[in-house]
């Protein structure tokens, strides 16, 4: 039989191995020898007084039942994450088989319903729900946007070519500030469409304590040749952050695969992970470089003027707070209540063989099942909703003249803003998934009641 679970594979396969293990005990043994030895007392009690010897039969038939086929057969349950296919140790052997069959049953179920949902709210593969999770493609889009160089070499080579180069030409007004800010490839016009001056030299970094005097120029073409492998090692590095589980490559395409896609699904355009990864690391190593280079020098005009375009990332530091903790505890939530459901099997069993009230207790044990049941296609609907209002409001916060609406200096700012706020936003919203499907429960509920 087959779990399905979108993420936190590992708690519940730690949690049916402990239900596997606690059922084995004789201490529990003890448990259901207390609860059938007080429902036979309780039972007796009663038909004392009424003389209705079938109160007494109805409670050991069903009793027996009950223990026969949810306890006694034991089988083996193999837990598939959606997340995390490699999960290992995802085999779990002697767990009760009516945990196994209820778990079973209502997890592929939803998992169909879930899968045929999101079929119909199509979206790139990367951006989908059970592919990667609530909103990931919001999430990793906003993250790149505050992306930073992770060779240390590379960084002050880099950081010194602005500070050195693309900062005095700003001074010397061989471009402007508007049209650095509105590029969409930040790169190219510093080194390219504005080739740095050749007559201007600074210290570049070759080895461990080594250096050597270059001109700008000849620093530009070398730098240029490190780019792919380091947007390559962020992507790898932010991988393995988001995904432990995946190997460094395939971390490494997660992010870039996921990066396309995102982009085009954002903004309306194809652009490759790689530029992006460059155009925001370079983004904020500009900002640093030229605010640091420019409070040495004293050169205020030249700050006033540059602050512009990064105004708004001091007013989105408390929403991104507020992102942060919505993305890191949203996808948690569905994960503990699924797995505090399969860990009270053995806790309410003995109580499942109590007359009256035992078989009641068991409706509504499956019926919060069937509540875990709903979680998935809520989860894709809200997931769409939130995903759409990405997209539309991203285009408006990456607009420029210049570039349309491409990640630029005077945009970045507002991309990650918006994308926090959805982020947060989103962490509201999944506080009705519950709510939601518990109404679908008490459906459930009042159709057993009939039974």
């Amino acid at each position: 039989m087959e779990v399905v679970t979108y993420g936190g594979g590992e708690f519940v396969r730690d949690i049916l191995n402990g239900v596997a293990a606690l059922v084995g005990l004789g201490s529990f043994g003890s448990a259901i020898r207390l609860s059938l030895l007080l429902g036979l007392l309780f039972v007796l009690f009663q038909t004392a007084f009424n003389f209705n010897f079938w109160t007494t039969i109805r409670w050991f038939v069903t009793t027996l039942i009950i223990y026969l086929c949810l306890m006694v057969p034991k089988t083996t349950v193999t837990v598939v994450d959606r997340f995390d296919p490699a999960l290992p140790g995802a085999t779990v052997a002697n767990v009760p088989l009516g945990l196994a069959a209820i778990a079973s049953f209502t997890t592929t179920v939803g998992d169909e319903f879930t899968e045929q949902t999101e079929t119909a709210f199509s979206l790139p593969n990367d951006l989908e729900y059970q592919e990667n999770g609530f909103i990931f493609g919001s999430k990793i889009f906003k993250d790149a946007m505050s992306f930073q160089v992770t060779d240390a070499t590379f960084g002050e080579n880099l950081s010194g070519f602005i500070r050195t180069c693309v900062f005095y030409d700003l001074l010397e007004h061989r471009y402007s500030v508007t049209d650095m800010r509105e590029t969409d490839d930040l790169w190219a016009f510093i080194t390219t469409v504005n080739p740095p001056n050749p007559a201007r030299f600074y210290e570049y970094v070759t080895g461990a304590g080594t250096t050597e005097v270059r001109s700008c120029d000849v620093a530009a073409t070398q730098l240029d040749a490190l780019w792919t492998v380091e947007t390559n090692r962020i992507a790898q590095i932010y991988g393995k952050q988001i995904s432990p589980g995946l190997s460094d490559a395939a971390a490494q395409a997660l992010v870039l695969n996921s990066l396309t896609e995102a982009h085009d699904f954002f903004l309306g355009s194809a652009r490759a992970a790689s530029d992006q990864i460059r155009q925001a690391t370079l983004g904020n190593l500009v900002d640093k470089s030229v605010r640091d280079q420019g409070a040495e020098l004293g050169a205020d005009a030249l700050l006033d003027a540059y602050s512009q375009a990064r105004t708004e990332a001091e007013q989105g530091r408390a929403i991104r707070e507020g992102a942060r903790l919505a993305e890191r505890w949203v996808p948690l939530f569905r994960t503990v209540a699924e797995v505090l459901f399969y860990g009270l099997f053995p806790v309410l069993f003995p109580l499942f063989l109590l007359p009256e009230t035992g078989f009641r207790l068991l409706r509504g044990y499956v019926s919060g099942f069937v509540v875990l049941m709903a979680w998935g296609p809520l989860y894709v609907i809200l997931h769409r909703i939130m995903m759409g209002t990405a997209g539309s409001r991203s285009l408006g916060a990456a607009y420029t003249p210049t570039s349309g609406e491409e990640i630029t200096l005077v945009t970045q700012a507002g991309i990650e803003a918006v994308h926090a706020d959805i982020a947060m936003i989103a962490g509201y919203m999944t506080l009705m998934i519950p709510f939601m499907a518990g109404a679908i429960g008490r459906g459930a509920g009042v159709a057993y009641s009939g039974l």
